[in-house]
């Protein structure tokens, strides 16, 4: 069984990402939470670092929360401070906020591409 952990540190982060880049001003009516999972998840054959899930409304009547990020702990070890701001980047391009209503934004070809302009291939780090 998989632990979760909620995390003020990566909340922090999330903080300064969308401080840094006006396309997220209109995030800060949203509440998003961010936390670690000691799971090493994986998805066809390749490691995922991190997810991002809309909160039900069934369990937000128990969680303040109207989205959660999770870093996959272990597959996150030995990223910088820099590439976890990557990542939480990425990741803030799937909370999809309009006219309050709530949606998870899939990944396509332009996230990927957004981030590839900004930091080329490897914009996590070398690795899978």
């Amino acid at each position: 069984m998989s632990n979760y952990e909620r995390s003020e540190g990566l909340e922090k982060l999330m903080g300064q990402v969308i401080d840094e880049n006006s396309e997220f001003a209109h995030l800060c009516e949203v509440r998003i939470a961010c936390q670690y999972c000691d799971q090493k998840k994986r998805s066809q054959g390749r490691r995922v670092y991190a997810d991002t899930m809309i909160v039900s409304d069934k369990i937000k009547s128990l969680a303040y929360f109207d989205f959660v990020i999770t870093f996959y702990r272990p597959n996150c070890e030995g990223l910088d401070e820099e590439h976890l701001k990557r990542l939480m980047y990425h990741e803030l391009l799937h909370v999809g906020y309009d006219d309050e209503k709530f949606s998870i934004i899939p990944h396509d070809l332009e996230d990927f591409r957004e981030c590839i302009n900004r930091w080329g291939t490897n914009w996590i780090h070398g690795g899978e």
